[in-house]
C-alpha cells in the first residue's frame, strides 16, 4: 500500500514565527477644532500598519504612509502605534501613534520632526478605522482625523 503525508504550514512553522496579517490604512477626512476655511479637511492618502512583537505586551505595529495634509501638502509619516488599553473583545483599542512626521511649512522648515498622537481604533476581522485626535501642528489647531484601514 501507498501512504500518502502532507505537511501544512503550521506543522512546518511553530504558530508564532508565522507573519501577522498587516493592516492596509486610507486616510480621508480631518475635522480642525478651531473652524477655519483654508484648512484641508480632504486628506486621501494610504499606509500600512504592521504588527510586530515588542519586548512589552502592548499591541504594537510599524506605521508607515502618507497624505495630502492640512496645508494642502504631501506628508509622510513613520513610527509606531502602541495600544496599552483594550476592550475585553479587543475589537476597541487605545494608545498612541509615536514617531515623525514631515510636510508642514511652519514645523522644522517642512522637514521631520517628533510627534504623538493620540489614538482609539476599531478592529474587526478584515475592517478597522483609526481615530486620531492630532495636537496642534505649528498654525494648525487640533484636529480630529480618521482612517479606515482593511486587511486580507
Amino acid at each position: 500500500t501507498t501512504e500518502i503525508y502532507t505537511l501544512s504550514l503550521h506543522d512546518a512553522l511553530p504558530i508564532s514565527a508565522l507573519p501577522t496579517r498587516p493592516w492596509v490604512s486610507l486616510s480621508g477626512v480631518s475635522y480642525h477644532l478651531e473652524r477655519a476655511s483654508e484648512f484641508n479637511q480632504n486628506n486621501p492618502g494610504m499606509g500600512v500598519e504592521w504588527p510586530i512583537q515588542a519586548p512589552w505586551s502592548y499591541d504594537t505595529r510599524l506605521a508607515l504612509g502618507g497624505f495630502k495634509n492640512s496645508e494642502s501638502a504631501r506628508s509622510l509619516y513613520a513610527g509606531a502605534f502602541i495600544f496599552p488599553f483594550s476592550s475585553a473583545s479587543g475589537q476597541f483599542k487605545a494608545g498612541a501613534l509615536l514617531g515623525m512626521i514631515d510636510g508642514y511649512k511652519g514645523a522644522n522648515n517642512g522637514g521631520f520632526f517628533p510627534l504623538a498622537v493620540p489614538t482609539i481604533a476599531y478592529e474587526a476581522d478584515h475592517f478597522g478605522a483609526n481615530l486620531f485626535l492630532i495636537p496642534p501642528v505649528s498654525t494648525i489647531p487640533p484636529t480630529l482625523a480618521l482612517q479606515l484601514k482593511f486587511r486580507f
